[in-house]
């Protein structure tokens, strides 16, 4: 990567950089590494406790310096779920890039 880096140096600013994350509620939240900033409001009330059990899996991506919608992804993530989304509701997030970043998508 760092000799494409520099061949091109705007290289890194073509590749789809993505990741996704489970966020889950499982009657326990681990406060201590629940870290926030805020600009006002140093009062910040939050609730630690609740009877109902939750899972969410997102997904976003940055482009280009540009943060591509974050996305839900299915509750029960399996490859075949992951495929779908890359192949057919992936294509519709970057269709709010330019088509001069799109077509240089690495």
């Amino acid at each position: 990567m760092l000799q494409r880096h520099r061949e091109d140096p705007r290289f890194f600013e073509k590749i789809l950089w993505s990741d996704e994350s489970t966020f889950k509620k499982d009657s326990y939240m681990n406060l201590h590494n629940l870290h926030e900033w805020h600009v006002e409001n140093k009062n910040l009330m939050r609730e630690d406790r609740s009877q109902y059990l939750f899972k969410v899996n997102m997904w976003t991506g940055i482009l280009n310096g540009r943060v591509i919608s974050p996305f839900e992804l299915p509750e029960n993530l399996n490859a075949q779920a992951y495929l779908y989304f890359l192949q057919n509701q992936l294509p519709d997030l970057l269709e709010e890039v330019p088509l001069n970043i799109y077509g240089k998508i690495q």
